[in-house]
């Protein structure tokens, strides 16, 4: 799944399509593809884990929730959700919903590391945070961030991970327990010695 990260690294690499014209528009989604047909591509932004792609008078946002992916120059063995082709080259978005009106934030991979970096507990409530650990949350997050798309540029990000994805807590050296919370069952790594709870 493309965290924030990895859209800043999108962004960097379709740049080579800004202020050309798109020339055919396919996919499977249900947006109007017609009104992308013979716009010029003003730009490319980022925002959270979402990815803008600017035309003059409108935004087309692409969100790739937890399973998408996107392929440039490049096809894959599926029907793509949107096709945008130019003379030269080709931009492909795979399941991913777009025009999403919903913030996205971080994503697993950033969730767990943070929280076992500040130990905290996921299942804590943001509103019972002393502002000391809030504000650590949110510096935390955005250090995090960075941190993540350096390594993910240098094909590294996973050799990072503390407690993503691991089975014992490096802190305590006991099991990490792995549990589907919150309101969207999101799988989460956690450590109940070390990782304080805010209730």
């Amino acid at each position: 799944m493309p965290e924030g990260p990895s859209i800043v690294i999108l962004k960097e690499q379709v740049q080579e399509f800004k202020g050309r014209r798109i020339i055919s528009v396919s996919g499977n989604t249900k947006i109007d593809k017609d009104r992308l047909l013979n716009q010029k591509i003003t730009d490319f932004k980022s925002w959270g884990k979402h990815f803008l792609v600017c035309f003059k008078d409108f935004t087309l946002k692409v969100h790739f929730m937890l399973f998408g992916s996107y392929r440039i120059n490049e096809e894959k063995n599926a029907i793509p959700r949107l096709s945008l082709k130019f003379k030269k080259g080709f931009i492909n978005f795979y399941s991913c919903l777009l025009d999403q009106n919903i913030f996205a934030g971080s994503g697993n991979i950033i969730k767990n590391e943070v929280l076992f970096r500040i130990k905290m507990h996921p299942l804590s409530v943001i509103g019972k945070l002393p502002a000391k650990q809030l504000n650590l949350l949110i510096n935390e997050t955005r250090n995090y961030a960075f941190d993540f798309l350096e390594w993910k540029k240098k094909y590294e990000l996973r050799k990072h991970w503390l407690a993503h994805t691991q089975k014992i807590c490096p802190r305590c050296n006991i099991p990490f327990i792995k549990n589907h919370l919150g309101k969207y069952h999101r799988r989460s790594f956690y450590c109940d010695n070390c990782q304080l709870i805010y209730e």
